[in-house]
């Protein structure tokens, strides 16, 4: 019934929305993809969005007779303004906590808003709506440019254009990655997994893992970064050339002292797909990525840059730990074989800093 009245609102008051957008109130998400029989007048410019100053990217607009539209139309720019107001108002009256719109161009999140303005700059507890734009992940054709900054406004968390894009992580949160393939059923990746057992959360503390990390971090304090099961079941896909840091250094400012430990879970080796370090490529600190045209592409390392002849296939038995940089270009082949090539991936940080996933601090004991 809350969701009843909150959209019945939306549909008499407001003919302008994003389609693809979703609404977060009171632990519930619903998806919106509105299509009204109402008249939106704007100004068209070859699919550019218009500010509110009648301008798209620097590039002037049609006038609203070039684009087939009454004269004294309004621009996108001003109809968001309009939208946003109504919507502000809406969303106040059911305490809308996230407001999660999709669009091609960018990517930005605001802090709680309420009224026009910022209640607060923190996510605790949060007296206002935040407004979240999708951005440009795996848009094909948006290349591998990234540009993020803070917005001039005032309740701008982040702002980004090119290929960013934002991910959601909550409390215990876990990411599960299937294997690619259409309507795959086998799972690829589960990250965190340090909180799944008992047996994995002590692992954390080990000190045959942590002395090790001490010194290539530099520091006696430790948190954890991130941990994850690669399951890597038989038929599974390999990953490509790539370096860790690429994918972390939007999120961590000290992306350098992100060493990772593999713990080998089965026998690994050729035949299975194991993992392959390319020598000395760890010295050479963040690499360029690939330039295909994908959005994706930034994240696998340019092979012009490193030499496939200096690769090493870490052909180990189970039990094993292989310590590598995230600055290391590695990578794998896909698994053949009858037999899973299953692995436990911990990666630490200095002391005290949140972890990647779900914002926690997860000192080491």
């Amino acid at each position: 019934m809350f969701i009843h009245h909150l959209m019945a609102d939306i549909h008499e008051y407001l003919c302008f929305c994003t389609p693809g957008s979703a609404v977060h109130a009171r632990g519930t998400v619903f998806e919106t993809d509105l299509e009204y029989d109402c008249t939106v007048h704007r100004l068209s410019e070859e699919g550019e969005v218009c500010g509110a100053d009648g301008m798209c990217d620097g590039t002037e607009i049609m006038s609203c007779a070039e684009a087939g539209e009454p004269e004294g139309c309004a621009t996108v720019g001003q109809l968001v303004a309009e939208s946003a107001a109504v919507m502000g108002e809406l969303f106040n009256k059911y305490s809308v906590d996230v407001y999660n719109a999709g669009h091609s161009h960018l990517y930005a999140v605001t802090w709680p808003m309420l009224g026009g303005k910022a209640t607060q700059k923190n996510y605790s507890n949060p007296q206002g709506t935040i407004y979240i734009t999708e951005g440009n992940g795996a848009v094909p054709g948006t290349g591998n440019t990234t540009s993020l900054g803070k917005p001039p406004a005032d309740w701008g968390r982040i702002h980004g254009t090119g290929a960013a894009y934002g991910i959601f992580t909550t409390d215990g949160a876990a990411t599960l990655q299937y294997e690619h393939y259409a309507d795959a059923q086998e799972l690829r990746v589960l990250e965190p997994v340090h909180h799944v057992q008992q047996t994995l959360e002590a692992l954390v503390d080990d000190p045959r893992l942590v002395s090790p990390m001490q010194g290539l971090i530099g520091q006696q304090k430790l948190a954890l970064w991130t941990t994850k099961l690669n399951l890597k079941p038989a038929g599974g896909s390999g990953f490509g050339w790539h370096q860790d840091s690429p994918y972390w250094m939007h999120n961590c400012e000290h992306v350098d002292r992100l060493p990772n430990v593999m713990i080998t879970l089965d026998p690994q080796h050729e035949t299975n797909g194991c993992l392959r370090i390319i020598s000395g490529s760890h010295k050479r600190g963040i690499l360029p990525g690939t330039n295909d045209g994908t959005s994706l592409g930034g994240f696998f390392t340019n092979p012009a840059n490193f030499d496939l002849d200096e690769q090493r296939a870490m052909v180990v038995d189970s039990g094993a730990c292989i310590f590598f940089s995230p600055h290391a270009v590695h990578g794998s082949d896909a698994n053949p074989s009858a037999q899973s090539r299953r692995a436990l991936i911990f990666t630490y940080q200095p002391g005290n800093h949140p972890m990647l996933k779900n914002g926690q601090i997860r000192n080491v004991n």
